[in-house]
């Protein structure tokens, strides 16, 4: 399984913690990471600050 190996590559490279973001209407990422064994959830909204556009480029 992907998360499985992502966190026992993480676990013994000395990382602490690994998070994995999903968008909230993406009720399909959002069940599929409910079904792996997480370690908490947090409810959380994100906020992005984009430069592409930006006058000084």
């Amino acid at each position: 399984m992907l998360i499985t190996s992502l966190n026992d590559y993480c676990e013994k490279n000395g990382f602490n913690e690994v998070f994995v973001q999903a968008e909230t209407a993406d009720l399909q990422a959002v069940n599929f990471y409910k079904t792996t064994p997480i370690s908490s959830e947090l409810m959380a909204t994100h906020f992005t600050y984009s430069f592409e556009n930006s006058p000084l480029l």
